[in-house]
């Protein structure tokens, strides 16, 4: 029984190093995808993003106003009050999100890695997934939680093309663990030296377990993302820049419809307010 599973431990570990590889790929996959959907998704606001705005603040206006007529008729005296701090919260809101995603996009646009680097970057990243992801440590809660954080390091690294950061933790990722306070807790052991536990076998079969159960996750990321809108606006792109550009104009279209819809409607229902207010003021 013992020489079974002695001999059964080396394919587990290939198994293990290959579900690795294959996890890191998708991720890669998933990443590069999504990369270059985002440049399309950039284009697209850059021409629609100030009419998408001023659609969500009208929107959110009108409801506020709704819900304003709705206070007068059952006399709540306080809805006045309450809807002009309503209002400002929800026109912040709206506008922050905007201009928080306007800079994200400036800040893409600068951190763009390109050629060599951009090839640099791919690679060493790859490389620090199949190391460091944190289905290493499945079983082991509080070292999981550490590589999960070492790993959104280097995910955060890789989108903000900061290969200096990628290129430190491969170095040396003990000493970089230690400078933001974590302990990494011996990962470059040799797996050699615990070939002979009794215990070899049923980690190796749990990690597999663990990986495996990650990819069908990414997979299904991956399918879900390709049938998404999203993709589907960069496919045009892929396909044909004209019309790229024909389904941006209907789309302009649609929202300048629904932005003079809106406003016909914001009209109304402040007519109605107004309405409402002089024939109480007539009744006191």
């Amino acid at each position: 029984m013992a020489d079974h599973h002695e001999e059964e431990i080396p394919h587990l570990e290939l198994l293990v190093a290959l579900a690795r590889d294959r996890l890191a790929d998708l991720l890669a996959e998933h990443g590069a995808m999504r990369v270059k959907v985002e440049r399309v998704l950039a284009v697209a606001f850059e021409e629609l993003g100030a009419l998408r705005e001023r659609q969500e603040l009208l929107e959110s206006r009108l409801n506020l106003l709704r819900w304003r007529l709705k206070g007068l008729v059952a006399g709540d005296p306080a809805i006045e009050k309450e809807f002009e701090e309503k209002w400002e919260k929800s026109e912040e809101d709206v506008s922050r999100r905007y201009r928080e995603a306007r800079l994200g996009l400036e800040e893409k646009k600068k951190e763009e890695p390109e050629g060599d680097r951009a090839e640099r970057l791919r690679k060493v990243w790859k490389k620090l997934v199949r190391l460091y992801h944190p289905d290493k440590h499945h079983n082991d809660p509080d070292k999981r939680e550490t590589y999960e954080s070492l790993m959104a390091v280097i995910n955060r690294a890789k989108e903000d093309g900061d290969l200096e950061t990628l290129e430190k933790i491969a170095k040396d990722p003990e000493a970089f663990a230690r400078g933001q306070g974590w302990d990494l807790g011996g990962f470059n052991e040799d797996s050699r030296s615990r070939r002979d536990g009794p215990d070899r076998g049923r980690e190796l079969r749990e990690l597999l377990a663990s990986l495996n159960e990650e990819i069908l996750k990414v997979e299904v990321g991956i399918n879900e993302f390709r049938e998404s809108d999203d993709y589907a606006l960069y496919e045009l792109w892929q396909r044909s820049r004209s019309r790229f550009r024909e389904s941006i104009e209907a789309m302009r279209i649609v929202l300048e419809d629904e932005v003079e819809r809106l406003e016909s409607e914001i009209e109304d229902a402040e007519r109605r307010i107004r309405t409402f207010a002089d024939r109480e003021r007539k009744c006191a």
